[in-house]
């Protein structure tokens, strides 16, 4: 990790990510980054550096999360159609 990271005080996270930081906090490749992940998401630029917030990020990753659950649910057979509801509205 580069000096910029390290020299964070313990238990505080970067906000802006590389990719290579976005890939390994997605828990995904870069190349699975890249191609899955990156378009969906707006790359910041300062200086050089092509940037990714951590806040979009993880909105991106919420999203994917409820709409996944939603579409399980179903087949899951919770027996909650309110529940089920309630995911697929968050879709929308």
């Amino acid at each position: 990790m580069s000096d910029r990271v390290s020299s964070l005080p313990p238990g505080l996270v970067p906000r802006m990510l590389s990719a290579d930081q976005a890939a390994a906090y997605c828990g995904v490749s870069r190349p699975h980054f890249d191609t899955h992940i990156r378009p969906h998401l707006r790359a910041v630029d300062i200086g050089r550096r092509v940037l990714f917030d951590l806040r979009r990020i993880d909105e991106f990753l919420d999203r994917r999360s409820s709409t996944d659950l939603a579409a399980l649910l179903p087949a899951a057979s919770v027996g909650s159609d309110a529940l089920a509801a309630r995911l697929r509205s968050r879709q929308r």
